[in-house]
């Protein structure tokens, strides 16, 4: 009992030293205040650039350094909120997607606007993706899902509704022409955005779909939903979940969440905390940083070099957390050396179990050969009482000597064992060399 209660205080006291860490490390991470909350959000592929959209329809360019964040640019470019924004082009645009179903590109250059596209959805534009330098993904809040070409201006080549509530996230896997979209009503949607047609649906949660990131290495992908655990689907196996894992009790709903390496995630949660942690094995690493008043976090984001986690939340600030200098004070390792993929794991079983068969194996051929040892030694014992004086010293020989009657039966059924006894290969188990093999064995 003792001993349990030791072990429940000593977690308690690890976590609370975790988050005592992460709010000391509040002070040298960086913070945004707003006007007002940010809806959308995303990072520069190559440059040290992110850019927020805000409720009140203006878009804002930020450089950051290792000092501060400075304001590079704003747009007034929507008179409704401004839900999403996203590169494309390889960075060199900007588009963003209003409440009133209208998309406008900017060129991050110039800072001129250069395509305007009203009414590209029946309802508000709720996620936008861009998938490589041309095509870019989009979804609204009646489950539809629409492919652009943005080579000149912006043409839809796909459109598709598919769900039933909104498309709460897009991401993709350029290397097989598949891209994904999580939806309110708790399905995920596979796409072929080369044949411009839908793959695949899973089956529908019993939770809302918030978001979809893709790990290790492309054959996992991980899906926040609204009742705080995050579903695994492994690729191609789009039906069910494979794997379902709630990493804190606290945390009610995941709102949002990006890749930091093959194994590990940052997740956002309502409570308005970013979490860091490790997926298969499922471990919670800790708190990386936390809102103001506990307001949920709308968007989370990583820089093109892997150094800020950047979030925006309903607090009205867009705040940088500096998660390799968390990673390195926290002593977390990258994870992805360890358990790299499923097949791995499969292997690593298959290999541990081959090893325990051949260590039981052993085991058997070693408790035979001491089953074996023990017979020989009883039958080479039952012997010694009617060989000669010359195989044991003659002592036991003289004893037989003086026995009458029965004795000399035994004399007589012992030698007709003589034979086998001179022999025998117990003799050679006796040696010492025999007995280090069989310690050796075990």
């Amino acid at each position: 009992v003792l001993s349990s209660e030791f072990l429940i205080c000593f977690n308690q006291l690890t976590l609370a030293l975790r988050f005592e860490c992460s709010l000391v490390r509040m002070s040298g991470n960086k913070v945004v205040q707003l006007d007002c909350a940010a809806f959308g959000l995303h990072c520069h592929p190559s440059e040290s650039l992110f850019a927020a959209g805000l409720i009140d329809g203006n878009v804002h360019l930020y450089r950051y350094g290792d000092d501060d964040v400075t304001l590079a640019h704003s747009w007034r470019l929507h008179k409704k909120a401004s839900r999403a924004v996203a590169f494309a082009n390889g960075g060199r645009t900007l588009v963003s997607a209003s409440a009133a179903c209208a998309l406008r590109v900017v060129d991050v250059e110039s800072q001129q606007l250069t395509h305007t596209v009203k009414k590209t959805h029946a309802s508000p534009v709720h996620s936008l993706y861009s998938i490589n330098n041309w095509i870019m993904a989009s979804g609204d809040d009646d489950g539809a899902v629409k492919l652009w070409d943005m080579r000149q201006r912006p043409v839809p080549v796909m459109d598709v509704s598919v769900c039933c509530d909104r498309i709460s996230d897009l991401t993709s896997d350029g290397k097989r022409n598949v891209l994904l979209a999580t939806s309110g009503d708790g399905t995920l949607s596979v796409f072929n955005y080369r044949k411009r047609k839908l793959v695949k649906q899973s089956d529908p949660n019993e939770c809302d779909l918030n978001s979809a990131t893709i790990f290790k290495s492309g054959k996992k992908v991980a899906c926040g939903t609204g009742d705080g655990t995050l579903h695994i689907y492994s690729w191609s196996e789009w039906g069910d979940i494979s794997d379902r894992c709630r990493l804190h009790q606290t945390c009610e709903s995941v709102d949002a969440s990006v890749a930091i390496n093959e194994q590990q995630l940052c997740i956002a949660c309502d409570d308005g905390t970013v979490r860091l942690v490790q997926l298969q094995p499922n471990k919670n690493l800790g708190i990386v940083g936390r809102h103001d008043a506990g307001e949920p976090i709308e968007r989370l984001g990583v820089t093109h070099d892997g150094k800020y986690v950047i979030s925006a939340s309903l607090d009205e600030t867009v705040r940088l957390w500096d998660i390799e200098e968390y990673m390195a004070s926290c002593q977390f390792g990258s994870g992805s050396d360890e358990d790299s993929d499923d097949d791995d794991d499969d292997d690593d079983d298959d290999d541990s179990d081959d090893d325990s068969d051949e260590d039981s194996d052993a085991g058997d051929s070693s408790s035979t050969k001491s089953r074996n040892m023990m017979d020989k030694r009883a039958a080479a014992g039952h012997g010694e009482s009617g060989t000669e004086a010359a195989e044991d010293g003659g002592d036991r020989g003289a004893d037989s000597d003086s026995d009458d009657g029965p004795s000399a039966a035994k004399k007589q059924s012992a030698g007709k064992r003589k034979k086998p006894v001179e022999k025998q290969p117990a003799a050679k188990r006796k040696k010492p060399a025999g007995k280090d093999n069989f310690f050796a064995d075990l």
